[in-house]
């Protein structure tokens, strides 16, 4: 029995131990209260307003107070508890209610609760003494009225006393002047305003920005892109947090125009009798900030002029007009450059104009127009050549390979055939001193004997000279062949 008690006791122990040790998780919540609900004209009450959130977004308002707003934020994400008050005037009679409003959320559960509650505090009149008859009633009346000072001065006083303690710490979070060197806000600063543009040029690619807050106590801080600028809009925060943790955000907008539209290089060109490039230069020398231009004693060859313009902006459109079809005389070229504008702004467009004054052609005789006639096409094939110089030379490199392909077979057929007739020598030498033998072996026998091998040797001698022939024609037709070859 007694073990059992003592398991018992020990669980509950520890049990409470664990309660009382484990953290209050605190629910987001808003409240109002007033250290009186009922009050005469001129005491001091105060309305107080505690608040327990990571992000709460409320308003105080109602009749005896000036209305204010809540709002802010714990830079950790969590619960935080604290409380605001505010004084109630008191000075006339009559029924006052308080009420706060808007929403909070918790910091655990990331759950946003709407909050409406209020407070009522009756003020009434103040009320005289009635007098009293006899000594004892008055010194009564008189002793009662003393202690009821002394309670109403010694409430006053606590009263006041908890309001300076919860009114301790600012909730100023607003600013007291914003500025940006060399530039003016556009709207023109003010605390209750929250957010402001400006407009910088493309050279400029930082900004100096001070920030100043209302209250003493409050600290500023400002982020995002100010000292490398991009071109457009750069959007810079400045958040203020009040000495009791309210913060306000005040946002600027940057935005850094683009490099102004200009031509960096213009070139024209046109290709001669002879298929070279020609450059043209004008009068006067380029200029991107010059927008008209002249060309003098063009040649009459010359029917179009190649122009190459680069803007220092990728995105430009370029038109060009009149550099084609050149007549005799004066021909005008206009070059438009367009930027497309962003918004509602109009596109930038840069226009220069080129006279160009060309020679008439002189006449020519019939000599002189075949002369022109033949230099126009070597012309045209030079040209050809200058344009296609790469193909031209892959091609011959093609047929040159091939040929030496070709010649190679042919040679390898040659020498077989080569061997083939000095085969076919050998063999007929070689029967000519076999003939010669039998004919000195011939010449010791009987001369019955000699006219049977003279006939047999006049057969074969005939044949012999039949293969000669055969073997010369082949010999001569291997010639022929290897003489065209080396011809080819």
């Amino acid at each position: 029995m007694k073990k059992t008690t003592k398991i018992i006791l020990t669980i509950m122990i520890v049990l409470l131990g664990l309660v009382l040790i484990s953290p209050k998780v605190q629910a987001a919540s808003a409240s109002i209260s007033a250290t009186r609900s009922s009050a005469t004209v001129g005491d001091s009450v105060t309305i107080n307003v505690s608040v327990t959130a990571a992000t709460w977004n409320l308003r105080v308002s109602g009749n005896g107070i000036s209305g204010d707003s809540i709002v802010g934020f714990d830079s950790n994400g969590e619960n935080t508890s604290f409380s605001r008050s505010f004084a109630l005037n008191t000075s006339s009679p009559g029924t006052y209610t308080i009420r706060v409003s808007g929403d909070v959320t918790d910091g655990s559960t990331d759950v946003n609760s709407p909050i409406d509650k209020s407070v009522t505090v009756t003020v009434s009149a103040a009320s005289s003494s009635s007098s009293s008859s006899g000594s004892s009633s008055s010194s009564s009346s008189s002793s009662s009225s003393s202690s009821s000072r002394t309670s109403s001065s010694s409430s006053s006083s606590s009263s006041s006393k908890i309001q300076k303690e919860e009114e301790k710490k600012s909730n100023d979070s607003s600013l007291k002047s914003l500025e940006v060197a060399d530039f003016e806000l556009y709207p023109e600063f003010s605390s209750d305003t929250k957010e402001y543009n400006i407009k910088v040029p493309n050279d400029i690619t930082s900004v100096d920005i001070t920030a100043t807050p209302n209250h003493e106590k409050a600290s500023s801080k400002i982020e995002g892109n100010i000292e490398e600028l991009e071109v457009g809009e750069n959007e810079i925060t400045i958040t203020v947090t009040a000495e009791n943790g309210e913060s306000s955000v005040y946002k600027l907008i940057v935005t850094r125009e683009r490099e102004s539209l200009t031509v960096t290089s213009l070139i024209i060109t046109y290709i001669d009798e002879d298929g070279n490039v020609q450059e043209v230069f004008l009068s006067p020398e380029f200029d991107p900030e010059f927008f008209e231009y002249k060309i003098d004693n063009l040649s009459y060859i010359v029917s179009k002029l190649d122009i190459e313009v680069i803007p220092n902006l990728e995105d430009a459109v370029i038109e060009i007009v009149g550099n084609e079809e050149l007549v005799e005389g004066e021909n005008l070229i206009t070059i438009t450059v367009t930027m497309p504008s962003e918004g509602e702004e109009e596109d930038e467009v840069l226009t220069y104009e080129i006279t160009v004054n060309k020679e008439p052609a002189p006449k020519l005789s019939i000599f002189g127009k075949i002369k022109k006639w033949f230099k126009g096409l070597m012309g045209s094939i030079g040209s050809f050549y200058n344009n296609n110089q790469d193909k031209i030379l892959d091609y011959s490199l093609v047929f040159c390979s091939i040929a030496m392909f070709v010649l190679t077979i042919l040679l390898i057929i040659d020498y077989k055939k080569y061997k083939s007739l000095l085969g076919k020598v050998a063999e007929i030498t070689k029967m000519n001193s076999y003939a010669d033998e039998e004919y000195v072996t011939a010449e010791a026998k009987p001369e019955n004997i000699n006219n049977i091998i003279l006939q047999d040797n006049s057969i074969k001698n005939e044949e012999i000279d039949e293969e000669t022939e055969d073997i010369e024609d082949e010999i001569d037709e291997d010639r022929n062949s290897r003489s065209r070859g080396r011809h080819f």
